[in-house]
């Protein structure tokens, strides 16, 4: 089990029924009294492009705890968190840091996670990336029709970087590999998928 106690379940929204509430995990350890628990074969069978047991629509709240770094279909991936999660729904992801020493030493993990392939997941966030040269103008929101606003990052840098003001960590983690270990991203689900102008 991750102890990260800073990821919590949210208080439920005013406007929910108690009763009809509900929140997943995905991923290793316990999920908790009245949490679905999707395990690793379930996000596994996600790239394999089937249906995980959740109904369309069905889940207000989501932690997606190193499952995005081992998927090996991202777009299917992706395409079925947004099939589950309905309009408004939050949804925790919490993986290995692109820089970090642990993206290469476990096998099981294909990739590493960094903000910016969070920006691919909203029709409207990527305006900020056409600046890049770099940039292929391809945006998994696009091309799939899932909608996920970028609401905060959260850094777990290294015991030894925990001194430090958050300027050199900033500075530090864009220099340096091993600064930061773990990425907490929170999103926010939109259904339908918004339309730009």
């Amino acid at each position: 089990m991750i102890d990260m106690p800073e990821l919590g379940w949210n208080a439920l929204p005013p406007d929910i029924d108690p009763a009809a509430y509900r929140r997943a995990w995905l991923g290793p350890g316990e999920a908790g009294d009245g949490v679905s628990h999707l395990t690793y074969a379930d996000a596994y069978g996600i790239t394999d492009k089937t249906r995980c047991r959740a109904e369309d629509s069905s889940i207000h709240e989501m932690t997606v705890v190193h499952t995005l770094e081992r998927v090996t279909d991202v777009v299917a991936f992706w395409k079925e968190l947004y099939r589950v999660c309905s309009h408004g729904a939050c949804v925790r992801v919490v993986g290995t840091y692109w820089s970090h020493v642990d993206v290469q030493a476990d096998p099981s993990r294909l990739r590493g996670v960094s903000e910016r392939m969070f920006a691919y997941l909203a029709p409207g966030s990527r305006t900020s990336l056409l600046a890049d040269p770099y940039e292929d103008d391809v945006g998994i929101s696009l091309l799939t029709g899932v909608d996920f606003d970028t609401t905060s990052f959260q850094h777990l840098a290294e015991p030894e970087w925990h001194g430090h003001s958050d300027d050199a960590r900033y500075w530090a983690a864009r220099h340096h590999h091993n600064v930061v270990r773990r990425l907490i991203t929170t999103l926010q689900c939109h259904k339908p998928v918004r339309v730009l102008p």
